[in-house]
């Protein structure tokens, strides 16, 4: 209790009133105070459990300007600096794990893709230009294959090791290799790769390569080839695409994302006959979901997947709606987006002004590149990996299309199934409602499936031999 005291004052009843009153107030007043003092420190500490606890938390990178993100198999964090502004960024790298960052020797090339080979490290960057390094990454050379262009190339999208070479897309000016570890480069044939429509485009902008059983898979924003090493040229195996930019090899599964209107979000396809390609449903969300947040999915935008086999989980990183996974193959997806800047009402937001670019994991965590229009939301974020355990599954293991000694199966869809087949053509040769079709006396060639069973309408292609 607070008392004042009025030294020579003549005792009463009206003055003790007011000496009551006087401190009745000061109590008052004192106790809103502590009441606004306490009521701030709790909005704080719940702002900062929510920091702490969010499944996704930015790193210490020093911009938010960034692209590709790279975990080597020496334990390193290789990330690319990128701005739509200028064609020049440096390459950093982090040797615990993203706690810090450290800017490379390296030019400020802008540095798009890497993989390991032969005991090199390589990155390959805008205008054809490729550095090695031999120790995970802390030194580096440059190399170059821009001398086997007679004009100038663009950045590389990928690069892979096949049969002791290193493949490097350029895009829109074909593929090259090397077979002696990048001191010599060659130009595969880009005019079998060239687009009809468009004979300039070299490469047909070959965006990701994937080995599959022991084949090259080229994967073009323009259609999907395989490598023919004997004659070192591409053989065109899928052509109905636009703008193919990110894949995976996943529980035996080659997975492709899109970023284009009016094409697939997702196609898959079985490492055992890449000729049938089987179009995934792009995620739906209800105007709110289970955290409440408001969502929405454009038809297709999945720029970055990784797949953790180990925990039979893919990711996909998307243009609006940051991470989402699926514990089904594709069938259906979750959001794992808490703590990633994306915000769908902020002013100024459109199709490509928030992305995850990039996703790489490293030991049991999972990084991405996300690009905002606002800087300071930008770079370099971490997630734990998702356990299996804690996660649900949605649709049953044996979901999904499958052609095995001449049948094609269906597998996993409740309800009626209404299988339509039909040639290359167009011309239906069967129409039933049946999860099963014995293909055995169909001649050799090219066939068209589609499937429907409830709300999931799946589609593809089919090469019998």
């Amino acid at each position: 209790m607070f008392l004042i005291i009025f030294r020579n004052l003549p005792v009463c009843p009206l003055w003790m009133k007011r000496i009551k009153h006087i401190n009745l107030l000061l109590n008052q007043n004192i106790i809103t105070v502590i009441m606004k003092k306490i009521y701030l420190l709790f909005s704080v500490l719940l702002f900062s459990f929510a920091a702490v606890h969010a499944q996704w938390k930015k790193t210490s990178f020093p911009t938010g300007e960034v692209f590709t993100i790279f975990a080597t198999s020496g334990g390193n964090l290789l990330v690319s600096e990128y701005s739509y502004d200028v064609e020049m960024a440096g390459l950093y790298i982090s040797t615990d794990a993203g706690e810090s960052w450290t800017k490379t020797q390296l030019p400020d090339y802008r540095f798009t893709a890497f993989c390991e080979a032969g005991g090199y490290l390589f990155a390959g960057g805008t205008q054809g230009r490729i550095a090695r390094s031999n120790d995970d990454g802390l030194t580096w050379e440059m190399l170059r294959c821009d001398n086997l262009f007679d004009k100038e190339v663009g950045e590389i999208r990928d690069m892979i090791e096949y049969h002791g070479k290193v493949f490097a897309s350029i895009y829109g000016s074909g593929v090259v290799y090397t077979e002696n570890m990048g001191e010599k480069w060659v130009l595969t044939d880009t005019l079998s790769m060239t687009a009809d429509y468009d004979r300039t485009i070299n490469g047909r902008n070959t965006m990701c390569f994937e080995v599959v059983n022991d084949a090259l898979l080229a994967i073009a924003s323009h259609g999907f080839f395989i490598y023919n090493e004997s004659e070192n040229n591409w053989i065109l195996i899928k052509e109905d695409t636009f703008f193919a930019v990110a894949s995976v090899l996943f529980n035996d599964r080659v997975f492709v994302g899109y970023s284009a209107s009016r094409e697939p979000f997702m196609e898959r396809s079985d490492v055992n006959n890449i000729f049938i390609w089987e179009r995934l449903t792009p995620p739906t969300y209800s105007e709110k979901d289970d955290n409440g947040w408001a969502l929405s999915m454009r038809d297709n935008n999945a720029w970055a997947l990784v797949g953790d086999e180990e925990q039979g989980i893919l990711y996909a990183g998307t243009t609006e709606t940051g991470v989402i996974y699926t514990t089904d193959e594709g069938y259906t997806w979750k959001q794992y987006s808490e703590g990633l800047p994306i915000d769908l009402t902020a002013d100024g937001v459109d199709y490509y002004s928030q992305m995850v670019r990039n996703l790489t994991m490293l030991d049991d965590k999972i990084f991405a590149t996300v690009f905002n229009v606002d800087d300071s939301k930008g770079g370099v974020y971490v997630a734990d990996k998702l356990l299996r355990s804690s996660v649900k599954d949605a649709m049953p293991e044996d979901a999904g299309v499958r052609f095995d000694n001449n049948v094609l199966s269906i597998g996993g869809l409740s309800g009626d199934v209404a299988l339509v087949i039909s040639d290359v053509t167009g011309k239906v040769l069967l129409n039933a409602q049946c999860a099963e079709a014995d293909m055995s006396s169909f001649p050799s060639g090219i066939y068209i499936y589609n499937v429907k069973a409830g709300d999931r309408v799946l589609s593809g292609k089919i090469c019998k031999q």
